[in-house]
């Protein structure tokens, strides 16, 4: 899921591109794109709830973890039956979102010295 996270939001317009730019010499599909993994459907759903989820962010001087409470009631509103593992899986994946958002900004701020 992290490829899904780190990439996801840009994959469809990368796609688009490509078909857009396929018949050019020399144009070829982005290495990130081409070696994409395929998610199952479980791994779909999750994924599907954690950008869901994401607009529920508390943003203050940096990027907020989801609010647990509000992971909680999604689970309940879209029927899920084991609310402690969908709470688990979903704070695992907003762990790892915001470790890899944390580390691509000291990247950024590393390099600018």
């Amino acid at each position: 899921m992290q490829w899904s996270i780190k990439f996801g939001e840009t994959y469809a317009v990368a796609l688009e591109a490509y078909e857009a730019f396929k018949d050019t010499p020399g144009y070829n599909l982005p290495t990130a794109i081409a070696e994409r993994p395929e998610l199952g459907l479980l791994e779909s759903y999750y994924l599907g709830e954690f950008h869901t989820l994401g607009t529920e962010r508390v943003n203050a001087m940096s990027e907020g973890a989801i609010p647990v409470t509000r992971i909680r009631e999604r689970a309940e509103q879209v029927g899920d039956d084991d609310i402690e593992m969908y709470e688990e899986i979903i704070l695992q994946v907003d762990r790892a979102y915001l470790t890899m958002r944390y580390e691509e900004s000291e990247r950024k701020a590393n390099a600018k010295k």
